[in-house]
């Protein structure tokens, strides 16, 4: 089956799908296939045994146990560590997370464990521990489960007779569960001839960053009945040809912010095999059900973190993931995920624990709640770029480039767009504002430079890799009173289309800062942020 891996626009989101490709209970063993990004982009696989290559904080190793060989001679008493995915997908078309049901013929996420044949009179002794609310182990595909979550077994352990040459079955119901099996070997008398001790693993959830290849666009179509058409936005996307798919607005309310309702996410089993998993925010607006009507499905899971009261913080705008970076000599080969949160306030505090909880990507917090929409990508983000020491160039928003650009231009120059809806209708009537300088002046000063420093000191970035973005923001009313808008468009609140086969697309919002909204080529800003992006995107 054909791997996927998946972009969303309006506004969008970067993640990866395709086929789990794990075992299916009729069989033992596992099928090989991708395992993430390296740090420099690439794809790699992990060990055969479901070591994997996780480094960054506390990744946790896998290792082949070590068994006591003081037992009868012929019995092979050694058993690798097993890791496996979160069965969270919906491999049979019930419209459910195979979590929820006993194992099934189509089942493929469930992971074996193979018994050796034992003489006449030997029995087996199982003791689980560890997160055994998220992790169990079936005995054939009937009944509860033989031990640990929901099984009728007293306490963690269970003592059998296994048939010769048996397999069980280890199931994970959570990313990033971990547990210890202990496998005794018993003779008539119940004494132990063999012990051995393996390791559990659920895999960890890992969130995807813009430098991995795109497959497939996403975008919302407000034509036909919504009443914001956005046939211009619509059209930008024509470059892409049949890589795009509008999602019909009046199915989901008109909503067009599909990147902040879900993210893209993988987790990989022990021989490399990958599910893709959609993450549903909380944020629960018209395009709630996309989740389970686009995605949910053999193979591709989605589910939903935290419980709210749900706020602006909780849509995923407010949540993005860096390259693959080493900081300090660690490496984040899956980049590193950070949030928008400072103190009690932000994302949703369940959620964001359990982001900290999956440790591969060694999330970090910073402050977003200057502005009013909350949202870390609008003003901070990333391009793949292959002059760059580590092929990539961190994009933020930078105030006195703004005003440098500014004060450049014909003070006279007509701005329509900013006229009507801002009061703004020169160059020079933005430039003169006091009092809007000194308020974005404070911004850079209280946010926009300690978050810079931030972002250099958690992620390792030299001045190198640091693009500004010329950025204006103006002090709002009502509702957010006191907090930041983007006056001029952030244009480092972009999409990146990174097809991994050369044809590189950043869809970039538009600043307006011109006369004439039909020719984009008078505008300055546009010229500007032209020139100082990679040669090798095309902008749209």
């Amino acid at each position: 089956m054909g791997r996927k891996r998946w972009v969303l626009a309006c506004v969008l989101a970067v993640g990866c799908g395709g086929d789990d490709g794990g075992n299916n209970m009729s069989t033992a063993g596992s099928e090989t296939g991708s395992d993430g990004t390296t740090t420099d982009g690439s794809e790699s696989s992990p060990s055969s045994d479901g070591t994997g290559s996780e480094t960054g904080s506390d990744a946790g190793t896998d290792s082949e146990s070590e068994s006591d060989t003081s037992g009868e001679p012929g019995v092979d008493w050694s058993f690798a560590d097993i890791r496996g995915v979160a069965n969270d997908d919906d491999d049979n078309s019930e419209g459910r997370r195979d979590w929820l049901e006993p194992p099934f013929d189509a089942d493929n996420d469930l992971e074996p464990l193979t018994l050796p044949a034992l003489p006449e009179g030997d029995q087996v002794r199982l003791t689980i521990a560890g997160d055994t609310n998220h992790i169990r182990l079936w005995r054939g595909g009937a009944g509860a489960p033989f031990l640990g979550a929901n099984s009728d077994a007293a306490g963690f352990e269970v003592t059998f007779t296994p048939d010769a040459g048996e397999s069980l079955w280890v199931e994970f119901g959570e990313y990033n569960a971990r547990g210890t099996l202990k496998l005794e070997r018993l003779d008539a008398a119940s004494e132990v001839l063999d012990s051995a001790e393996i390791v559990l693993h659920g895999a960890p959830l890992i969130l995807n960053h813009h430098l991995q290849p795109a497959e497939h666009i996403w975008v919302v179509d407000l034509t036909g009945g919504c009443g914001a058409a956005n046939g211009p936005f619509l059209a930008a996307y024509d470059a892409l040809g049949d890589r795009v798919t509008g999602v019909p607005g009046t199915s989901y309310d008109c909503d067009r912010w599909i990147q902040d309702e879900i993210e893209f996410a993988t987790g990989h089993d022990g021989g490399g095999a990958r599910q893709d998993v959609t993450i549903d925010s909380i944020r629960d607006r018209g395009l709630d059900d996309v989740p389970e009507d686009l995605f949910f499905s053999a193979d591709n899971a989605y589910n939903t973190w935290g419980k709210g009261p749900k706020t602006s913080f909780d849509s995923f705008g407010n949540l993005e993931i860096s390259p693959p970076v080493t900081v300090d000599g660690v490496e984040y080969p899956f980049g590193r995920v950070y949030f928008g949160r400072d103190a009690q306030e932000g994302i949703d505090a369940e959620f964001a624990d359990f982001l900290i909880s999956q440790e591969i990507q060694a999330p970090f917090e910073v402050d977003s709640t200057w502005l009013c929409v909350g949202h870390v990508d609008e003003w901070m983000s990333w391009v793949p770029d292959k002059t760059a020491p580590r092929g990539f160039r961190f994009l933020y928003s930078d105030v006195d480039m703004a005003y440098a650009l500014l004060e450049g231009l014909d003070q006279n120059l007509p701005l329509p767009r900013f006229g009507a809806d801002h009061g703004y209708p020169t160059v020079g009537s933005i430039v003169d504002d006091n009092a809007l300088r000194a308020y974005n002046e404070d911004i850079r000063d209280d946010y926009l430079l300690p978050m810079r420093a931030r972002m250099k000191s958690e992620l390792g970035l030299s001045e190198e890799e640091i693009i500004g973005v010329p950025s204006i923001f103006e002090e709002l009313g009502g509702g957010c009173s006191g907090l930041g808008l983007a006056l001029i468009p952030g244009m480092v609140n972009l999409i990146v289309a990174n097809f991994g086969d050369g044809d590189s697309h950043l869809m970039v919002p538009d600043p307006f800062l011109r006369t004439s909204d039909n020719d984009q080529g008078a505008d300055p800003l546009i010229a500007a942020f032209t020139a100082a992006m990679p040669g090798e995107h095309q902008l749209h």
